[in-house]
């Protein structure tokens, strides 16, 4: 765990680095794992967009199907996105980075216009009601990364800026939700690395951490 290689008060069983898509998030994820050599847990919502995309593309999310195949073809992607997300976040033996979590899905369920409202109250009882992740909350150190720069264009992410701002609105409403205060973290990658640490190991013994940063 964190607290066996630094002195942290208290024990963290998962960093979930939070914010809409084209944040940052993967970039700092990998900048503490070199600092702090804590596995990095790989996102599934590249995979979510391409299965997105493929829908959009075979015409099943615009009006040349019923709102019946349409709505089960959402909740199918939602909820494989749901449940791997859950996998990931509950096999959990060492300390580790995550660049999303299950909250994420229905953060995006709540900001996409296709998804209907009963999905997304439906996800988001599931997680209400599943007592293992409300109790793994109380170890977990969320980090809120907001907008502050353009969406890089990876091929895969999507680019429309006002849906990147609805997810981004939906992931804050949610952690109000779930009673979840983040570190919010700004600036240039290496400001929020440090941010982070700070957090984690105090003031103190930050400095000496950061003296491994690499640009």
């Amino acid at each position: 765990m964190i607290d066996d290689m630094l002195p942290i008060d208290s024990k963290i069983d998962r960093i979930i680095l939070i914010g809409a898509h084209g944040t940052g998030k993967t970039t700092l994820a990998n900048k503490l794992n070199e600092l702090l050599g804590i596995t990095v847990v790989e996102s599934v919502s590249r995979e979510f967009h391409k299965d997105m995309k493929y829908l959009d593309d075979a015409g099943i999310l615009d009006g040349r199907v019923s709102k019946v195949a349409k709505t089960s073809a959402l909740q199918n992607v939602m909820c494989s996105m749901s449940r791997w997300d859950y996998m990931r976040w509950i096999n959990v033996d060492e300390a580790i980075i995550m660049t999303r979590c299950p909250l994420d899905t229905i953060a995006y369920a709540g900001a996409d216009a296709n998804v209907s409202d009963d999905i997304y109250i439906q996800n988001l009882n599931i997680l209400k009601e599943n007592q293992e992740f409300m109790n793994s909350l109380k170890s977990s150190l969320f980090v809120y990364l907001p907008i502050e720069f353009d969406i890089e264009d990876d091929g895969t992410r999507p680019m429309d800026k006002m849906f990147q701002k609805k997810v981004d609105a939906c992931m804050r409403n949610l952690m109000y939700e779930f009673q979840i205060t983040p570190l919010v973290v700004t600036g240039t990658v290496k400001e929020r690395v440090e941010q982070i640490i700070v957090k984690m190991v105090s003031k103190v013994f930050a400095p000496t951490i950061m003296k491994g940063y690499k640009d």
